[in-house]
């Protein structure tokens, strides 16, 4: 770690000195990481298998089915077909009907303390070895015959349970069941009935969710049933923290208990004489329970998705910072160096002094720091801190702390930063004030580059390359962006929602799909700024649902384009599907059939026009 100005003596006197320094400064590496280790129930290999449960000896062994990964998503996402949540029960019945054996087979039933009071009231959990004379073709349910427990209890209430209850047939969760592998009929298909039960176990224990009934919209599709696999692997290989881990399965399980609950409650009111009043306690009961529910569901979310546990996590951090107070002498400037030679180390410090005089209020005596790779040095980051990046292409998953407020600096002519489909939707997500500085930002397909949600958000001297939307400008939010190029977005290049107030530069717009879009109450100024050949809309104006936009179809788009903004100086709109369009929320002035992506936009309020000094926007909406 070198002061500033030691670093900046170094790079002005000797080279060869500088070389030599520039090794320690690179010396950082970062650990590769791998992920490995068998997963429990069905992974890792697509065989089949005799295994034994070493717990309990005297247990029968038995059969078991493995899969891997991919292949488990196939078969689950073609066993369930993209059905909905209130009809997957009907889907999985005429599955299990189709390919299991439905009758003369034995298994262990395993049964929870929990649930033997439904069954058979034991004091204890349980493992019995039953014979199954019927699968159900209705519900996923199994009768057996109860033929012993499988080792001996200690408990005599238990075994005098078990030895009266012998021979009796009972209906039970077929999910309950692990089918052994000594069946004494040699004809039985063993193995598909087992993969049969491992699917339908393994759906409910991993992919169901007890609050999907609470959603219209939830259908088992590939992409869900990925999402939630991974999860689990997750889980499984200790990428999620124990902590998190163990309150996810205690999210999962009072959910159930909840949905339980929900139902016995209808049963209840169902029950009643459909001429008689309705008790108005139940239906209290029952929205609290969907209350409840709605809670377990959100926290659920926030937990699992890994940029809303990481922003927990880091809003933890902060209110720790804030507390015990920063470092000394602030935290030292990381520079992220990445596969370059000695002597194109020793050419990029050089243009370090520079970099640090055009930022404000940082002391010579500040130190220099290196890392290798830009995701290192944001884990070690704090809010406020200064990361300069060296030529070269970084990969980004979470700005960290960052997000809260600091700079991102590119020093050398080559700096580009890149998301990926695990960044998330969003590559460089940020709630504070932040500088980004001389940078290429490549966002992933489908993927927005920047989005602002709070504070104040300076580009200077960016491009931004692809992706879904350039720049997100969302809430009470203030932009200040300088020499930004923006180019081929396949939705909108910037945009800026209501309360925003954006000040572009010598900026450029093109081959998007919209150039710029901004709500009425936005606040916009354009100065050289060029917005051209994009293939729908160069400026695209929301107003809130049901204005008056009619006025706007008379007026020249010279004038128009004044009157909108609050500053325009020697911009060049040009070359665009229509220049410059004026829409409602669900609608546009010269064509009721607007593209979906604007009636997207949600108007909690409206307001009145701004006050722009045009006389036919200042008589109202």
């Amino acid at each position: 770690m070198y002061p500033l100005k030691q670093l900046a003596h170094y790079f002005d006197f000797d080279l060869r000195r500088t070389v030599d320094e520039a090794v320690v400064l690179s010396a950082f590496s970062l650990s590769e990481l791998s992920f490995g280790g068998s997963m429990a129930d069905p992974i890792p290999n697509k065989a089949e298998g005799i295994t034994e449960d070493k717990e309990e000896v005297e247990t029968p062994e038995v059969f078991t089915v493995t899969w891997m990964p991919d292949d488990h998503i196939s078969e689950l996402t073609y066993i369930l077909q993209g059905a909905p949540a209130d009809r997957v029960e009907k889907v999985l019945v005429h599955y299990v009907e189709g390919s299991i054996e439905p009758a003369g087979w034995q298994a262990i039933w395993s049964v929870s303390a929990r649930q033997t009071n439904c069954f058979l009231n034991l004091d204890h959990s349980a493992d019995i070895l039953v014979d199954v004379v019927n699968v159900s073709h209705e519900k996923l349910l199994a009768d057996v015959t109860i033929l012993d427990l499988v080792k001996p209890s200690d408990n005599e209430h238990d075994q005098q349970v078990i030895k009266e209850a012998k021979g009796t047939v009972i209906s039970i969760p077929l999910m309950q069941l692990y089918p052994i592998a000594d069946q004494e009929n040699s004809l039985i298909d063993i193995n598909t009935t087992t993969e049969v039960v491992e699917q339908v176990r393994f759906f409910y224990e991993y992919i169901w969710r007890a609050w999907d009934l609470e959603e219209e919209n939830i259908c088992y599709t590939s992409s869900l049933v990925a999402a939630r696999f991974k999860l689990y692997q997750d889980i499984e290989n200790g990428i999620i923290p124990k902590a998190v881990a163990s309150e996810l399965r205690s999210l999962v399980k009072k959910a159930l208990l909840v949905r339980q609950e929900i139902e016995r409650v209808e049963a209840l009111t169902e029950g009643e004489d459909p001429d008689s009043d309705v008790d108005q306690r139940d239906v209290i009961q029952l929205i609290k329970l969907h209350q409840q529910m709605e809670k377990l569901r959100s926290r659920y979310d926030s937990l699992q998705d890994p940029v809303l546990r990481m922003l927990s996590r880091d809003q933890q951090d902060i209110e720790w910072l804030e507390c015990h107070g920063r470092r000394k002498n602030g935290s030292p400037i990381k520079i992220v160096v990445d596969s370059l030679t000695c002597c194109e180390l020793a050419h990029e410090m050089t243009k370090l002094p520079d970099l640090i005089k055009s930022l404000k209020k940082v002391p010579e005596e500040t130190a220099c720091q290196s890392f290798p790779t830009l995701q290192l040095a944001l884990d070690e980051s704090m809010k406020g801190d200064i990361i300069v990046l060296c030529n070269g292409t970084h990969s980004l998953q979470h700005l960290g702390l960052m997000s809260y407020g600091g700079i991102i600096a590119g020093l050398g002519d080559n700096v580009a930063i890149e998301g990926s489909e695990s960044t998330g939707d969003v590559l460089i997500d940020a709630n504070g004030d932040l500088v980004l500085q001389n940078l290429i930002i490549r966002p992933s397909e489908g993927q927005v580059g920047i989005a602002h949600h709070e504070g104040n958000l300076k580009l200077r001297d960016i491009r931004i390359e692809g992706g879904k939307d350039g720049v997100l400008g969302i809430g009470s939010t203030e932009y200040v962006i300088e020499r930004t190029i923006v180019h081929g977005c396949n939705n909108v290049g910037m945009v800026f929602r209501e309360s925003t107030c954006v000040s572009l530069l010598d900026c450029t717009v093109t081959k998007c799909d919209v150039g710029l879009q901004f709500e009425e109450q936005a606040k916009v100024s354009l100065t050289r700024t060029s917005i051209k050949e994009n293939s729908n809309y160069g400026i695209h104006v929301v107003w809130p649902e049901g204005s008056n936009i009619s006025k706007f179809d008379t007026i020249p788009k010279t004038e128009l384009l004044q009157c909108l903004l609050q500053e325009s100086e020697e911009n060049v709109i040009e070359n665009n599907g229509t220049n410059i369009s004026v829409m409602t929320a669900k609608g546009r002035s010269d064509n009721p059939a607007s593209p979906s992506h604007f009636t997207a936009f949600r108007h909690h309020r409206s307001r009145g026009s701004m006050d722009s000094g045009c006389d036919f926007l200042d008589n109202g909406n």
